[in-house]
């Protein structure tokens, strides 16, 4: 438990780095972050360190100050919370379910974002099940919207033509990436079943 969760932690820092460098997050926590500077009006990428200075050194003074944190209060209370471990569901669930009901309600005082969090809830656990990673699903509900209106602005300029994400070759590299990329899993899967085929 403890190493799982130390190259847990440890992952937070360095997928951090193309987040607040090139603005492409690293992962699902990194997209959700990425979402949160969009909304205060900060654009991640180079010009980050340039036009928000201040707002960059305070994410690194607060990483800094966390691990420190983190080091000390885990060292104190390991112990405890290694007895966690023996708590029952009954005990725990009701809680973190209650914790959740509270944090969707408190956001917009609206039993409808309570209802939608059950919905995903729900949907994350059928997810789950057929092991459907989620990680997907988060990052695409985070950038779809960044993705939308950068489509739009791009859109206007090209007076409404689409010509320009396959005629530049920085674009249609990472069009083709991600048609690659979809595909693969389909690949594999494919050729797995025409392995096992073959084994019979």
């Amino acid at each position: 438990m403890v190493a799982s969760e130390a190259a847990n932690n440890a992952t937070i820092g360095g997928a951090l780095i193309p987040l607040i460098a090139l603005g492409i997050p690293g992962s699902v926590i990194d997209a959700i972050l990425l979402g949160a500077l969009v909304i205060h009006g900060l654009q991640p990428g180079p010009l980050l360190f340039t036009n928000n200075p201040f707002e960059v050194n305070t994410i690194i003074a607060a990483f800094l100050v966390a691990n420190f944190f983190m080091f000390f209060f885990m060292v104190a209370s390991v112990g405890w919370l290694a007895k966690l471990i023996y708590a029952p569901r009954a005990i725990l669930l009701p809680i973190i379910l209650a914790c959740c009901v509270i944090g969707s309600y408190a956001i917009y005082n609206r039993p409808f974002d309570v209802g939608v969090m059950f919905l995903f809830g729900v949907f994350g656990f059928i997810l789950e099940k057929r092991r459907i990673p989620l990680s997907p699903l988060v990052v695409g509900f985070i950038l779809a919207p960044i993705a939308e209106e950068h489509l739009c602005a791009g859109l206007m300029i090209s007076g409404g033509s689409y010509l320009p994400l396959v005629q530049r070759p920085l674009s249609l590299l990472f069009l083709s990436l991600a048609f690659v990329l979809l595909l693969w899993p389909q690949w594999r899967r494919f050729r797995a079943n025409q392995q096992r085929k073959a084994s019979r």
